[in-house]
């Protein structure tokens, strides 16, 4: 009868270990799944906003604006250029907090520093909005700092 119990509890903590195991696969596999989806819904958000560039003619001519260092903006391109620099503010933020969180890779993070990078020189009268919108967050970090260093070396006093 003794060796019953030293059976049971033997094959009682085989289950157990044999659960533990496939609890931390499952683990696995979820956080696997949650930088997938966050990885689509930041690239999601990018593409967004190339299709909204692609398919409107107001966005692309705005655009095409920024890209001329020596343009002048009416009041409502103001707004508008603006309205864009707080929107890849808000895609960067989220981009940074994903990656804090560990749900955004450092190979996609490292990517989106690159994006900042082209953005802001390639749309160089982006520039004074980008510089505008870190006054009014000064302790900005992550992509929003990199930005920040971005702006100085490309237009050092």
């Amino acid at each position: 009868m003794e060796m019953i119990g030293i059976w049971g509890e033997f094959l009682g903590g085989l289950g157990v270990i044999a659960s533990l195991v496939f609890l931390a696969h499952q683990i696995r596999v979820s956080n696997k799944l949650s930088i997938a989806a966050t990885e689509r819904e930041v690239m999601g958000n990018f593409s967004s906003l190339n299709e909204l560039f692609m398919g409107n003619n107001e966005a692309s001519n705005l655009m095409a604006k920024l890209t001329d260092p020596n343009t002048d903006f009416d009041k409502p391109q103001t707004e508008k250029a603006r309205a864009f620099v707080r929107r890849l503010a808000n895609a960067w933020i989220a981009a940074d907090e994903s990656h804090r969180q560990g749900v955004l890779t450092d190979n996609t993070y490292e990517l989106l520093r690159d994006d900042v990078q082209m953005v802001l020189l390639t749309y160089p009268s982006i520039q004074p909005f980008v510089n505008e919108f870190l006054g009014f967050y000064p302790t900005s970090r992550g992509l929003l700092g990199y930005a920040g260093e971005v702006l100085k070396e490309a237009n050092p006093l």
